[in-house]
């Protein structure tokens, strides 16, 4: 199983019971390993819609080049 198979198995099961920490940490620190086109298709998905802490961590992830330009200019 993939990273990106195991995190959207972990988001579908999770949409509906919560997240448990220890697991949303791990699915965030797989993040990194994952291509650009998979963080995109994490991030439009429909099991990721209602989960802030997971969608914020693969939006950083995405842009992390941008928001560090941002933080450099202010």
């Amino acid at each position: 199983m993939t990273d990106f198979e195991y995190i959207i198995k972990q988001v579908k099961k999770f949409h509906y019971s919560g997240w448990d920490d220890e697991e949303l940490r791990k699915c965030v620190d797989m993040l990194p390993t994952l291509s650009r086109e998979e963080q995109l298709t994490l991030y439009r998905s429909k099991w990721v819609e209602q989960e802030k802490a997971l969608k914020e961590a693969i939006f950083n992830q995405l842009f992390k080049e941008r928001i560090g330009e941002r933080d450099r200019k202010i």
